[in-house]
């Protein structure tokens, strides 16, 4: 987990933690299972030290205030930080599927098919 700070241009600061991959309990017939899953999610929203529920919804953090809804964008250099772990999971995981097309394509030349 990593967390980001920011100011935004109405003057609020912004603190928000953000994880890559957790842990989750599935239901697999009836067989309670603990699965990793790679992706990011929200685990912490704070605006001016107030702390808030929120998802994040590309480059832009919603959350309710009161009951309003409300949103607060996320500059695009903490956006980039944010998103190079999982940028470099979809280049290995890219690369990893390319040699793999290669060998099958191979396979299946010397097989004949």
């Amino acid at each position: 987990m990593k967390t980001y700070r920011w100011t935004t241009n109405k003057g609020a600061n912004v603190e928000i933690t953000v994880s890559q991959e957790h842990t989750e309990i599935i239901n697999a017939d009836g067989d309670k299972i603990e699965t990793t899953k790679r992706e990011m999610r929200l685990e912490n929203l704070k605006i001016n030290g107030t702390e808030y529920e929120g998802i994040l919804t590309g480059k832009m953090v919603e959350f309710k205030m009161g009951n309003r809804n409300a949103g607060a964008y996320i500059p695009e250099d903490i956006y980039q930080k944010i998103m190079q772990p999982t940028l470099e999971r979809w280049e290995a995981e890219s690369k990893a599927d390319a040699e793999y097309q290669k060998h099958h394509a191979a396979v299946e030349k010397m097989m004949s098919y």
